[in-house]
């Protein structure tokens, strides 16, 4: 009897579920919304997705980083903010009068933004990367130093 209890309590969701499916739960509803869901709105999230999880599995790999939820944090709200920008480039769209003047520029820069960030996890991951990617990535991160950018 303590075990068909048990099992019943956890089909119960607890108080951070229940949080959670609500959040994602809006969020879902307002990208849909405020975006216009395409292919390329659903590539954007799924590369953004990985980035996140590359981003962990490097902290977890290189003994040489460490896993910080306020760095983990920063990340999910500046992917948040992306999303906002898409959203912004569509109603920009949308006040102009056309469907695809501002909003597919701006998720193609950032599923670039977000495929190099994901190449530089798995570097930081010790896995090979081709050297003339390697020799990008690398002008690429210099570029961010000099112009004072943080990651």
């Amino acid at each position: 009897m303590t075990a068909l209890l048990g099992w019943m309590r956890s089909l119960i969701p607890v108080q951070t579920e229940i949080e959670w499916g609500a959040v994602a739960s809006a969020a879902g509803a307002l990208i849909t919304h405020f975006t216009g869901w395409s292919d390329i709105h659903e590539a954007l999230v799924v590369i953004m997705a990985i980035d996140y999880i590359t981003g962990i599995a490097a902290a977890y790999i290189n003994p040489n980083m460490k896993l910080n939820s306020k760095k983990g944090f920063a990340g999910f709200c500046k992917k948040m903010v992306i999303l906002c920008l898409v959203a912004l480039s569509h109603e920009l769209d949308m006040a102009l009068g056309q469907s695809t003047l501002t909003q597919p520029f701006v998720v193609w820069f950032f599923i670039a933004n977000e495929g190099l960030s994901i190449l530089e996890n798995a570097g930081k991951a010790g896995l090979p990367i081709p050297k003339k990617l390697r020799e990008t990535l690398e002008q690429l991160a210099s570029e961010k130093e000099e112009k004072g950018e943080r990651k």
